[in-house]
């Protein structure tokens, strides 16, 4: 076999076991014996080949994901100054890098894309919008906002592209303070959401009346937006925002014990916070609160709060309201 041969022969077995797994996903342990046996083969075709892109490119992929960043980092700059043949590779390729240097490798590959092709155009939109969400993580929400001000009316509304910049538009605006704006942005995306994707969208709605303390208005879009968010999730923000409005009514008290046990499933979850804390556990320390478990509320707000902080480049930007809500209300009775 040739190196470019090896990577064909990897990329069949892979399309192959996923296809015989009925392409489950596998977690990170489990995945990680197979992206080993990946690098290995990916360095037998740099062995034959130390020329070829693709292959650093390939294993610079494997080894980002397996958490060997700087070997990783090393693997993308080889893959990048020797060219790779396929524009895909650039996206992965641009994962250990932050700023200019990420832009130049994703605006590379976007210029080997005809986006006026309907095979390959989408992935010229999905390049561009990684250049567009590098600002975001470097803080500079202004620069994001006004990319995606001019992008979104150069998309078609029937693509999944259009919801996703109105989504990222109004996590800028949010990000800014802007919360009117973002409010906007997400009711377009929910406009052009199928019904059965629209929870985390409707989510997003209320949530933007929440950081501006609108807590009566967001019960009213809550019920607004119903058809669109399960059971489950209605009662767990009902609950969390009538604590909010007002923590020891009769109403937060019954909304509450009716949420408690959809908001302790939710919110003792692994989720992208930490081993056990995501969205939901904000949530589940409000209606703790509305049940006057205060000494519960206080551990976990302030878990959720440690651990969303920490996630500086992302969690620590989009839940700043919640994190000083949780820091607030986690010290008071």
């Amino acid at each position: 076999m040739n190196a470019k041969e090896i990577l064909e022969a990897v990329r069949e077995e892979q399309y192959k076991r996923a296809e015989l797994s009925g392409y489950k996903r596998l977690s990170e342990a489990e995945e990680a014996p197979f992206r080993e046996r990946r690098v290995a083969r990916y360095s037998e075709a740099i062995a034959l080949d130390p020329s070829f892109g693709d292959a650093y490119a390939e294993r610079g992929s494997e080894l980002y994901f397996l958490g060997r960043r700087a070997e990783a980092t090393a693997d993308m700059r080889k893959a990048f100054a020797l060219g790779v043949s396929e524009p895909e590779l650039y996206a992965a390729m641009s994962m250990p890098f932050q700023g200019e240097e990420k832009r130049e490798i994703l605006r590379t590959g976007m210029g080997l894309i005809d986006r006026a092709s309907e095979e390959t155009g989408w992935f010229y939109d999905h390049l561009y919008s990684m250049v567009i969400r590098s600002y975001w993580y470097e803080g500079n929400f202004g620069e994001n906002a006004r990319l995606l001000e001019a992008w979104v009316p150069q998309l078609e509304r029937t693509e999944h592209m259009y919801r996703m910049a109105l989504q990222d538009l109004g996590m800028a605006y949010s990000a800014l303070g802007k919360h009117a704006e973002a409010e906007t942005a997400y009711r377009r995306a929910l406009a052009a959401t199928p019904a059965a994707e629209q929870q985390h969208v409707a989510d997003m709605v209320v949530r933007t009346l929440m950081h501006r303390d609108q807590y009566g208005e967001a019960l009213l879009v809550l019920e607004e937006l119903a058809d669109g968010l399960p059971a489950d999730t209605r009662a767990v923000f009902t609950a969390a925002l009538t604590v909010l409005q007002d923590p020891r009514s009769a109403l937060a008290r019954d909304a509450s014990t009716a949420a408690l046990t959809a908001a302790e499933d939710w919110g003792r979850r692994r989720g992208p916070l930490g081993d056990s804390t995501n969205y939901y556990s904000f949530l589940l320390g409000l209606v703790y609160r509305g049940l006057g478990k205060n000494r519960e509320a206080a551990e976990i707000l302030t878990r959720f709060a440690d651990d969303a902080a920490a996630n500086k480049r992302e969690w620590g930007i989009t839940m700043r309201w919640e994190i000083a809500k949780a820091r607030e209300l986690a010290t008071t009775s």
